[in-house]
């Protein structure tokens, strides 16, 4: 998967909260996700892949 399963995504620096949307419709919410794992993510050139095996992995998570 790379970028192109990426529909959207945005950050809340002051509550370290990262949203990000699929193009299939999934929604994704993580918490006190660091600023500079959000650039990480951002500079990735798999981002569904850095969501599904750094993100899941290492941050509180909700999908709705």
């Amino acid at each position: 998967m790379d970028k192109s399963d990426i529909k959207d995504a945005s950050y809340n620096a002051d509550k370290e909260i990262l949203n990000i949307e699929l193009n299939n419709g999934e929604k994704h919410q993580y918490h006190k996700v660091p600023a500079l794992v959000y650039q990480g993510f951002l500079n990735s050139a798999y981002q569904t892949d850095y969501m599904y095996k750094l993100l899941n992995e290492h941050y509180e998570h909700y999908k709705y």
